[in-house]
Parts: structure tokens; sequence; C-alpha cells
């Protein structure tokens, strides 16, 4: 879809988080593939992770337009997308732009496969003898960049609310301290 056309169908808060989400997606994702082309050097390992890429993306898709319908966009919210400028359409647009980034992870995957060891990956895992010990692979990631954001988000997010509620107790307990101060000498004075 270019941009034109979304321009037309989205508001401008939403277009620049159509932006921000598709340059997210992009970077995050050939991020992922960039590094199992760099670090991984097992075959085996390099496939199966080939087909833990995309591998959740239909199921992911499903639950967030239906998410979306009850307006719920918790999905991107929790990976930095503002709630203020969700809709059903601007949700739609997002996934569609994770699907591109993905596709063009998978590809860039599968081109560095057939340099590295000279096979189409879709054949090598096909093929029943590799299938079969496929199975027994460790794939190098678990799953997609974007789907992992929001774990790391979170957690982040965890971390930094616990540094809060801490010095909210400690800045409590020192108010405590001081009332029951104050109580002390009111009470002793008379």
């Amino acid at each position: 879809m270019t941009s034109s056309v979304q321009a037309a169908q989205l508001t401008p808060d939403q277009e620049a988080a159509f932006e921000e989400w598709r340059l997210l997606c992009q970077t995050l994702e050939r991020a992922q593939g960039d590094h199992l082309v760099q670090n991984c050097r097992e075959k085996y390992q390099y496939a199966k992770t080939y087909m833990v890429y995309g591998r959740e993306m239909d199921h992911t898709a499903i639950e967030v337009k239906q998410a979306s319908t009850r307006g719920d966009f918790s999905f991107f919210t929790d990976r930095g997308i503002s709630a203020n400028c969700m809709s059903p359409l601007l949700s739609d647009h997002l996934m569609k732009a994770w699907r591109v980034s993905i596709a063009s992870k998978r590809a860039f995957v599968a081109d560095m496969f057939m340099k590295r060891f000279g096979e189409d990956i879709e054949e090598f895992i096909g093929t029943p003898h590799n299938a079969s010990r496929l199975i027994m692979a460790v794939s190098f990631d678990q799953r997609d960049a974007i789907l992992g954001l929001a774990e790391w988000t979170q957690n982040k997010l965890a971390a930094a609310e616990i540094a809060h509620l801490r010095a909210d107790v400690s800045q409590l307990r020192q108010q405590i301290e001081h009332l029951s101060q104050l109580i002390t000498e009111r009470l002793g004075a008379k």
C-alpha cells in the first residue's frame, strides 16, 4: 500500500505511528535475521530457526484483529504505539507492515542459507531425512523479534515500576517516622 493511499485513510497521527511501527518492524526483524546469519553455523539449527520465523503470525493476526474490533490494541501499545491513535484500520495496517518485515527476513535468511549451504531451505526442510533431524534441532530464536519486544518492554517497565514503588515506600516510611516523632513529642509535652 502506498503512503498516499494510507494518508487518505489514516489521520496524520496514525500515519506517523504507522511509519514508526514499519521502521521498528524492519529494524528488529532484519536485525534478528542478521544475527542468525552471522552467528549460526549449524545447518539444522539454522533451518529450524527459519521455520520459527512467522510461525505465530497467522494465529497472532487473528487474535489482534479480534481484539481490535473490541477496542483492545494492547498488542501494539505493549510495543510502544500510542493508544490515542489506535483504530481497527490502523491495526490492520500495522499487521501488514509486520508481515512484510517477516517475509523480508525470511527471504534474506533463505538466500543466505543457499549461499552458505548450497541448498534451497524449503527443499531442505521438506526432505523426510532432514525433517526427522529438524525435530531434534534447537532453534536459534524462539519467536519473531516483534513478538519478543513486548516481553522485553514489560520486563523493563516492571523493573522501573518496582524502583518507583520502592522510592514511594521509602518516602512514605520517612513521612511516617516524621509524623511518629511529632506525635511522640506532643504526647511527651502533655
